[in-house]
């Protein structure tokens, strides 16, 4: 077990500040370890400002030492990744400037762990494999996932650990606080000059088409106004303009750093406005912006749960400033659109209210939205949206909405949904769904995002019957439905995704849907764990095998981001021991996937 001491003055660090600094050392070796986060402890030791000295003076308060002693065998690239992420990571949960840290990393040669003397790196699997089973209680106070010979338990999961954006995010992130000064803000885009068009170009050809949150006619022209003077535009569109920098970052260079601090330059922009009681357009684009990158960025569940939470506050916001409306000749607030800006922002208001749905079907929760808060598809018409590229699948996307809201609120209310008026809404949604896929606008990604979107709402409906015994007898349309749909999601998935790293980038898109997938797999796979449960119906459904084939591509594309976070991985071993339980029913090769949980650690 490695063990980090953390020495700074008494008071430097509050609670909160130490839990995260805690949890950035643990990820930070964790991950780059590829060990399990029980397995890295760190210790805080708080002393009186008159117990520690550097150059034989009392230190000041902001000084923080950090010693790990940890097992030797670790490449000298290695320590020094680990001791700069822990320093520029540590910096931004703190507040603490990179200057004020100081890391030392000691290597020991032999260590015993849990009572049992612990090998070189990269013998994690049989240590823990050869640990007696009464440490599993050990292991279950701790809080984390615990592996015991061939036996799985997963146990609760802190899956904060591996969040690259401060969980609270847009709010009180301790790293934005170094960016309360403009001149700082200022001083990021410019370090970045060169590259900032590149990014902007990387966010307009990649998300826009799929995410139409912001203007680009309008948004050339502000970025043009920055560069003449930043002094002159307002700070709510600069915290636009540094989300959108956040995104085609990584769209151009897979940085994630650089995505951390864009973000938190623009949460302290976005701090001083007065966006809870006079939001802006700029600041709705902001925070549907954020919404994005929180998906994109963080491969935890609770990253989708935090969009929930954030996407019923920009709502809320919406609806303050009349987005979801056409306003009055004369607004009756102050802090209204006019009619000009609905226009332009109508196409907004459609983000959001895909971003909702979208959201809420993958996390179970309610939309927070009525059909009566969604202006009917005739009103939309009249909106002059001509100037934004593209939003005539959009417009078809929203005559959906209403529907939409009804089967989420219906699947949600606890009842159970007859069969007859799921084929009403079954119907209906498939219409919806082709007039929007098949309009002459929609690009080839924007189809991709379509289907999956429209799959998902599918899956949503047909649940509550498709795995009823008899189902196919009882309610055929359901459960053929469910898995056609599931089966469509796991074809996109495997085709967004399997090119990691080419000029397109649909692998990017892709992580934005990685629980849409998750879904879509478990839903095959209860199909196939069913040993007589019919799987075609003509043509339209591939036979046993195919199926198989599909779900193994993609756990193995799932695979390439375990290491990620806790519910990637977690995620990547259900679905490894599932294939696993397929394999011994179908007597088949398991194509090298492991069967262990332990050598997915």
């Amino acid at each position: 077990m490695p063990t980090y001491v953390v020495t700074a003055s008494k008071n430097a660090l509050s609670p909160e500040a130490k839990q995260a600094l805690a949890r950035v050392i643990t990820a930070t070796h964790c991950e780059d370890s590829n060990i399990p986060f029980y397995l890295c402890q760190v210790v805080f030791q708080d002393v009186e400002p008159t117990q520690q000295f550097l150059n034989a003076e009392p230190v000041t308060v902001d000084q923080i030492w950090i010693r790990g002693d940890v097992r030797a065998g670790r490449s000298e690239e290695q320590k020094t990744r680990i001791i700069e992420r822990i320093v520029k990571e540590g910096s931004q949960v703190t507040g603490v400037s990179e200057s004020k840290f100081w890391v030392y990393l000691c290597d020991i040669p032999r260590m015993a762990e849990y009572g049992q003397i612990l090998g070189p790196p990269g013998q994690e699997a049989e240590f823990i494999a050869n640990l007696p089973a009464n440490i599993e209680a050990s292991a279950r106070n701790i809080g984390h996932e615990f592996v015991h010979g061939h036996h799985l338990t997963v146990l609760h999961a802190d899956c904060h650990l591996d969040i690259a954006l401060p969980c609270n995010f847009p709010f009180n992130s301790p790293g934005a606080t170094k960016y309360s000064s403009l001149d700082k803000v200022y001083s990021l885009i410019h370090s970045h000059g060169e590259d900032c068009k590149s990014f902007v170009d990387g966010y307009l050809a990649l998300y826009q088409p799929v995410h139409p949150i912001i203007d680009p006619a309008l948004f050339a022209d502000e970025i043009s106004c920055f560069w003449e003077d930043p002094t002159q535009v307002d700070v709510s569109w600069l915290s636009s303009y540094l989300m959108v920098l956040a995104l085609g970052s990584f769209t151009v260079t897979r940085d994630a750093r650089l995505i951390v601090e864009f973000c938190l330059a623009a949460e302290a922009c976005l701090a001083k406005t007065a966006f809870l009681v006079r939001p802006s357009m700029s600041v709705m684009r902001t925070l549907c912006l954020i919404v994005v990158v929180k998906q994109l960025a963080n491969g935890t569940c609770w990253s989708y749960d935090a969009s929930w939470t954030l996407l019923g506050m920009i709502v809320r916001l919406a609806v303050c400033i009349g987005l979801h409306k056409p306003p009055t000749s004369t607004p009756a607030e102050t802090n209204a659109v006019t009619y000009s800006e609905w226009q332009s922002g109508r196409i907004l208001w459609i983000t959001i209210v895909y971003l909702c749905i979208q959201t809420a079907a993958v996390t179970g929760m309610p939309t927070l939205l009525s059909s009566d808060d969604i202006l009917e598809g005739a009103d939309i018409q009249g909106a002059s949206l001509s100037h934004v590229e593209g939003v005539g699948p959009w417009i078809s996307v929203s005559d959906a909405f209403p529907t939409i809201c009804k089967i989420i609120a219906r699947v949600n209310s606890g009842t159970k949904v007859p069969y007859e008026e799921i084929l009403g809404y079954n119907a209906t949604i498939r219409r919806l769904m082709a007039a929007a896929m098949d309009h002459p606008e929609c690009s080839d990604p924007l189809r991709a995002i379509l289907d999956i979107f429209f799959r998902r709402v599918l899956m949503v409906l047909h649940r509550c019957h498709a795995l009823l015994p008899n189902a196919p007898v009882l309610y055929p349309i359901c459960y053929w439905a469910s898995l056609e749909c599931s089966l469509a999601i796991l074809v996109h998935h495997r085709d967004l995704c399997e090119h990691r790293g080419d000029s397109v980038h649909q692998d990017i898109l892709g992580r934005l849907y990685k629980l849409d997938y998750f879904a879509a797999a478990l839903t095959a796979s209860l199909y196939l764990l069913q040993r007589d449960a019919p799987l075609a119906n003509g043509f339209a459904i591939p036979p046993r095998q195919t199926i198989r084939e599909t779900l193994e591509t993609c756990t193995e594309i799932w695979g390439r981001d375990k290491d990620r976070s806790i519910c990637l991985r977690s995620g990547y071993r259900t679905l490894t021991h599932i294939l696993a339980m397929l394999s011994e029913m179908d007597g088949m090769p398991d194509h090298g996937l492991p069967h262990s949980s332990v050598a997915c650690m």
